[in-house]
């Protein structure tokens, strides 16, 4: 799945989210959730653990390019 525009992240289910941020190498762990806020309205949230061994040892600005 490729995701190019904000209309794309904002059609995309959890689940679907999910299965974009896993493969990634950053990516150690993902999960994504929706939940309704007091306004009856949905917010997506993503709790991302990143692959600690690949950014072991550098600085924020060789991680970041």
């Amino acid at each position: 799945m490729y995701i190019n525009e904000k209309e794309d992240i904002l059609s995309k289910t959890p689940e679907e989210l999910e299965e974009y941020l896993t493969p990634l190498p950053s990516i150690d762990e993902v999960v994504v959730l929706a939940r309704e806020n007091d306004n009856k309205e949905l917010t997506i949230t993503a709790l991302v653990y990143p692959n600690e061994e690949l950014f072991a040892g550098k600085t924020k600005e060789e991680i970041l390019g």
